[in-house]
């Protein structure tokens, strides 16, 4: 029986994840994402953090003109298997990014995943960059 309520999206990206720990250490590590939803997502990870850690995720996107785009959340681990993790995210993803012009590099814009229909780029150096998930 499938109890997910969110569609996946299958995307191999990389990803960077911190956790801290009860004694206040925190500890990160870096994988790949298997797939990814509104509501969570499953990363490939050699060292997962462990279940019920609250983790932070950079999502790095391999997006044409742009560099140091990424998705940003946080969440918990919910599961953890042989080859990865899964984290239900606590808030929608971020999108960041910086989008280069050809005269210069406008400064990190942050926008969030769940921003009206509406939202249109704003012209210029400067780009909007707005991510639905569904």
């Amino acid at each position: 029986m499938e109890l997910r309520q969110n569609h996946r999206y299958r995307l191999a990206a990389q990803v960077s994840f911190s956790c801290k720990y009860a004694n206040g250490d925190v500890k990160g590590g870096k994988g790949l994402t298997q797939d990814i939803s509104k509501s969570g997502i499953f990363i490939l990870a050699p060292a997962p953090p462990p279940l019920e850690a609250a983790v932070l995720l950079d999502v790095i996107l391999p997006l044409p003109e742009t560099t140091g785009t990424k998705l940003r959340s946080h969440g918990h681990v919910v599961r953890i298997e042989a080859e990865g993790f899964a984290v239900r995210t606590d808030v929608a993803f971020r999108l960041q990014a910086e989008k280069h012009a050809p005269s210069r590099t406008s400064p990190k814009q942050e926008t969030t995943a769940a921003e009206s229909s509406d939202a249109q780029p704003v012209s210029g150096p400067k780009s909007k960059h707005v991510l639905y998930l569904q």
